[in-house]
This record gives structure tokens, sequence and C-alpha cells, in this order.
């Protein structure tokens, strides 16, 4: 079913897939099923799960851009994170908390398209941001300056996109603009 919604090779200008590959991190952490930012890269480089590393040092560093698929991704779909016990399963994880760890001790994220609403993701940043410290960025449409002070005091430091909205439901094509500005600004 995930396959069948995904289209591939969609008007660049109606997604930010090609402005987030652009950024050249040197890897990319998604919680999507799909396989938009494997498909849009030119590097045959295999997506991989939390699983997949073996060595958190040599990935870090390896400058690949990688695509680290956090619940899991549709070409193995026995990965995929769906059911809440399979997310109690992964979040109690003490080698996913330890890949967390790592990561976010020796990079700073930039969270585009999240909401922040993942109560399992959450809880463990939070624990990890606890331990180590920190601070990573995150983009969001429309922010009210009270929904901007309880994320700094979660550590995110928020890049705030104004977004054209109807009826509360933001406007798809000005959300993607917004978004394409604040990543060429970045570069």
């Amino acid at each position: 079913m995930i396959e069948e919604k995904y289209e591939k090779g969609i008007d660049t200008n109606r997604h930010n897939v090609k402005d987030i590959l652009n950024l050249g991190s040197s890897f990319y952490i998604t919680t999507n099923y799909d396989m938009a930012l494997t498909d849009y890269r030119s590097e045959n480089v295999s997506p991989y799960c939390l699983n997949d590393i073996e060595d958190i040092q040599d990935f870090i560093y390896e400058n690949k851009q990688r695509v680290i698929h956090l619940h899991g991704h549709v070409d193995k779909p026995s990965t995929m994170i769906v059911t809440q016990g399979n997310y109690e399963e992964m979040y109690d994880n003490a080698g996913v908390k330890d890949i967390l760890k790592s990561i976010m001790g020796n990079k700073k994220f930039l969270f585009i398209g999240f909401s922040f609403n993942d109560e399992y993701f959450k809880d463990l940043y939070e624990k990890i941001i606890k331990n180590i410290g920190g601070e990573h960025y995150i983009i969001t449409p429309n922010l009210h300056v009270f929904e901007s002070e309880d994320l700094s005091q979660h550590h995110l430091i928020p890049i705030g996109i104004n977004v054209k909205e109807d009826n509360g439901v933001l406007d798809t094509q000005d959300y993607v603009k917004a978004i394409k500005t604040v990543l060429e600004q970045l570069l």
C-alpha cells in the first residue's frame, strides 16, 4: 500500500527531497517508510535501518550520505515499525538508544517535516539530551511564541516559517517553498 501511494519522479517543486540532499549531510535519518531520499540520490547506496549499523564511529565518519530508516522501509517489510508493540520494542532497545546517543552526541540534527509528536521518539530524545546535552534544530510552520519556548526547553532551536493555511490545513506548495528557502540559506 505504501509503495502504491509513493510516486517516483514527482516534480521537484512539489517536495523538498532534492533540497534536503543538497545539504550534503554525511547521512540522513528518516521515520518515513518510503524510499524517496534513496531514490533521488545520484549514487546508489543501500538504505540502512539502525540494526544495519555495525560500528557507529565508522558509520558517523564514512560520509556516504546513507539514509537511515528509523522505523524501517518498504523494501524490507520485516523492519517496519507499525504496531505499538513494535514501537515499544524498538525504543526500549539499548542498542537503539546507544546508536542514537552516539549520533546525537557527534552531530547536530535538523528536523524537517517532523512534528515532534511521536511520543516514543520524543521520550527517547529527551532522555538522550538529558544525558549528553546538545542542541538541535527544527523547521516548523507558523510558529507561535509559546511553541517556540516549549521547543527551546527541549534543546531544539526552532526555525519558524510562514505557511499559508486554509481552515487550519497548511498549503502544501507554500510549505515546500518555505522549506526550500530555508534550506537554500543553509547552503
